[in-house]
């Protein structure tokens, strides 16, 4: 039986495989819309320059572009962004119902189809 009263968050799941699928940023933007639902609403900026901070130095080439490399980093920082900001600002025993993820996955594929166009058809020309 599910709990009307528990709060209504993205799952650790789900914001793992964003942020492995998309990247870092997405997975935490909505970790931080997670922690913007809590009572105590901290974390929300930690998280966020997290995020930007490591999608800069991705950027900045600082980190390996290479496929398989870049796929590890990243399942590498979803599980630290799992186990160190959301054991910190929500608990781990913290009991939730799961938001359901239509909304963000419309989102990123809205932003990643024409990233990948752009890569795909830059490299031919």
């Amino acid at each position: 039986m599910t709990d009307e009263n528990a709060p209504l968050y993205y799952s650790e799941r789900a914001i793992y495989m964003f942020s492995v699928f998309f990247s870092v940023i997405f997975g935490a933007v909505l970790l931080a819309i997670n922690f913007r639902n809590t009572d105590e609403k901290k974390g929300v900026w930690e998280v966020i320059t997290f995020g930007l901070v490591y999608t800069g130095l991705w950027l900045l080439s600082v980190m390996p572009r290479n496929t398989g490399i870049t796929l590890a980093f990243s399942m590498g920082v979803a599980l630290l962004i799992n186990h160190f900001f959301w054991k910190k600002y929500i608990g781990k025993y913290t009991k939730y119902r799961t938001k359901p993820i239509w909304e963000p996955r419309i989102i990123g594929l809205i932003i990643f189809i024409p990233l990948l166009l752009a890569a795909i058809y830059g490299e031919i020309e």
